[in-house]
């Protein structure tokens, strides 16, 4: 997850892409995110933080895309937003689980926002009733870290919806 990391940091400022709407990452975007989201469901992904590192990689990628990888990431988004959704009904017999539950719902908070962060206001907005109600649903739990990430993603949407992308 580090290389992947630290590949997509090398493309943070990069002047091409914004010239030109595209970055060697590009072409490699929807299989890099389709991967780091299958490692996100792998049963040993608590592991060594690798569930951590596979959502920090995407959300570093996704910071650091280029315009024309959008549609990639319009597709990506109700897909996060899905999983969002149904975490809520992820069971907790332990405590191990309620910790695990809302440790995925806190990275996933953060990956909306990425994703936000990216996107213009027409692209976003067919999507914003689904994720506030799921942000609303994360704001009744009894976490302050998943608190914060739900609002701070609220606030990446309110800021893209009243500018004039």
């Amino acid at each position: 997850m580090l290389g992947i990391h630290n590949l997509a940091a090398a493309f943070k400022n990069d002047e091409a892409a914004e010239k030109t709407g595209t970055n060697l990452l590009s072409q490699y975007m929807p299989t890099l995110l389709q991967t780091l989201l299958q490692v996100v469901d792998r049963e040993d992904a608590v592991e060594s933080n690798l569930r951590i590192g596979a959502f920090e990689a995407m959300s570093v990628l996704i910071q650091n895309s280029a315009p024309d990888v959008l549609n990639v990431l319009m597709q990506l988004l109700p897909a996060i937003n899905d999983r969002l959704g149904q975490s809520f009904n992820m069971p907790c017999l332990t405590n191990e689980d309620k910790e695990q539950k809302e440790g995925i719902q806190g990275l996933l908070c953060g990956l909306i926002q990425v994703i936000a962060i990216k996107t213009t206001k027409e692209a976003i907005l067919p999507f914003c009733d689904s994720i506030m109600t799921n942000f609303l649903q994360v704001l009744q739990t009894k976490n302050a870290t998943c608190h914060e990430e739900a609002l701070s993603a609220t606030s990446a949407i309110a800021t893209i919806l009243e500018g004039d992308s």
